[in-house]
């Protein structure tokens, strides 16, 4: 009985031990199956270059399983990505993405030198149509013959888009090409009309010549669409124009990207912006003196600024007014305007709590709307340091929303702005942020002037166009009666800039 109970007592410690290594091993697979698995980081709207080095860094196995148009995701961005983010999967799953190929656009073709009709049949070859056609005497083309086209020829393009074109009418003496009634360009205004009835008669049929410099003289409007048509640069008919140039985050006594950007300005002649945060980091007497002033401070006579919140760290901001005096408007307000050739410039000040209120009603508010209304004719451009838009790490700020109604309802047409230090472009859009390319206002965000950069992070919010977080350097505006071009520049050893032209509503 006791050696059974012995062996008994064998057979269970056996079965034990069978047991518990069974569960062991059971415990040892289930450990080593979980450490198999990653979970999935999120790289949507991420740079696909980006992308694929973050997947392949978790132990993935990434592949482009598409590539689409898309008006919302630049060009390179991820657009989609499959298993969804924050899945767990094995080490070395695929994971498919889909990338960005950006906007539907093409190279458009040069028309100049076409007849009309074959130019109609380029443009639908490339997936366009013939918009608004303009006749002029020429004596470099003959009659029927493109002579210009607005966009010019290389430019992208979106698909669909109507390209405007300007005709060759022929040498003035040449009387195949006599100006009827039922010829007039739909850019000719009533007035010229008239005038050029009075001067050639009743005929009927006449030819009439009138060189662009007589018509700008006489007839701005009608010059400027014809030039702007041509392909001409404004420039060539008015002169220089009038040229405001600045950025915003500029001046600290650790780094020398301040130094750079003022290199720049050494360069361009005009008004200078700033767009608040002027000198780091307390906005203090010392820092503006030490930090703002060997730099920026070269041109502190032509400068016309705008406070940022780094300024007011200092009490009442008074390093900031003290050092640009009467430049900087009423040190209790923070707010002025000027005129700068034929635009009305507005610089407001965005830091709120210091100065009443940014809302409706609010003090600088209701002198936003009198001063706008004020200036009814003029093309305007206003400024200050947060912005109401931003794809950057601080983002968009709807307090400033009362600011653009203001000058939306007073058909305003430019927005600068800083704080967070990238450069970004947007389309024309309302004060909620719909797009609305007739009367919409264009903001630039321009925080490059030296202080360290911000990253994006994720995708660009709506209506960004373009958009660059490791360049510094300043924004350049040439303003003319009826529109205006802007130009970031690069400091030197750089590369990335943005360029292009927009007209007054």
């Amino acid at each position: 009985m006791t050696l059974l109970r012995l062996l008994g007592k064998g057979l269970s410690a056996a079965l034990i031990l069978t047991a518990v290594a069974v569960v062991s091993g059971a415990i040892t697979v289930w450990l080593a199956a979980e450490n198999d698995k990653v979970q999935l980081p999120r790289v949507i709207g991420m740079d696909s270059t980006a992308a694929l080095e973050l997947l392949r860094a978790h132990g993935l196995q990434p592949k482009v399983s598409g590539r689409e148009y898309n008006e919302q995701v630049p060009q390179h961005a991820v657009i989609f990505q499959r298993p969804a983010s924050g899945s767990w999967v094995r080490k070395s799953s695929e994971v498919r993405l889909v990338i960005s190929q950006g906007v539907d656009a093409v190279a458009l073709p040069s028309l100049a030198g076409l007849p009309l009709p074959q130019a109609e049949q380029l443009l639908r070859r490339y997936g366009f149509t013939l918009g608004r056609v303009a006749r002029v005497h020429s004596s470099e083309r003959p009659n029927g013959e493109v002579i210009a086209q607005d966009p010019e020829a290389g430019a992208l393009v979106r698909r669909g888009s109507s390209i405007a074109v300007l005709l060759s009418l022929g040498r003035f003496d040449d009387p195949t090409s006599a100006l009827t009634p039922s010829a007039w360009s739909p850019l000719v205004s009533p007035r010229l009309k008239d005038r050029i009835r009075a001067v050639a008669g009743t005929k009927g049929i006449y030819p009439f010549h009138v060189t662009t410099r007589i018509a700008y003289r006489s007839y701005p409007n009608y010059a400027e669409k014809l030039m702007a048509l041509a392909g001409t640069r404004p420039g060539a008919l008015r002169g220089t124009g009038s040229v405001l140039v600045g950025a915003g985050d500029i001046a600290s006594c650790i780094s020398d990207g301040d130094e750079a950007t003022a290199n720049l300005l050494d360069t361009i002649d005009g008004v200078i912006f700033t767009l608040g945060d002027n000198a780091y980091k307390l906005g203090t007497p010392i820092e503006f003196a030490a930090c703002y002033e060997p730099s920026w401070g070269r041109h502190k006579s032509r400068t016309r600024p705008a406070p940022g919140n780094h300024d007011y760290l200092w009490p009442d901001a008074s390093g900031y007014f003290e050092y640009f005096g009467n430049a900087a408007g009423d040190p209790g307000k923070g707010y002025y305007s000027y005129d700068l050739g034929s635009w009305h410039i507005v610089v407001l000040n965005s830091n709120c709590s210091k100065i009443g209120g940014c809302g409706p009603g609010s003090p600088q508010e209701q002198w936003l709307r009198a001063d706008l209304a004020a200036h009814p004719t003029k093309c305007t451009l206003a400024y200050w340091h947060h912005p109401r838009f931003s794809s950057g790490s601080d983002g968009s700020d709807a307090a400033f929303e009362p600011f653009w109604q203001a000058l939306y309802d007073h058909n305003a047409d430019v927005v600068l702005a800083g704080h967070d230090h990238v450069y970004e472009r947007f389309a024309p859009q309302k004060p909620n942020g719909e797009p609305d390319p007739v009367r919409g206002l264009r903001q630039f965000v321009v925080g490059t002037g030296g202080e360290r950069h911000h990253k994006f992070e994720g995708q660009a919010i709506a209506n960004s166009e373009v958009r660059n977080d490791e360049t510094f350097g300043v924004l350049k505006l040439t303003l003319y009666p009826t529109n205006y071009e802007w130009q970031f520049i690069p400091v030197s050893g750089q590369t990335f800039t943005d360029s292009g032209a927009g007209r007054c509503h």
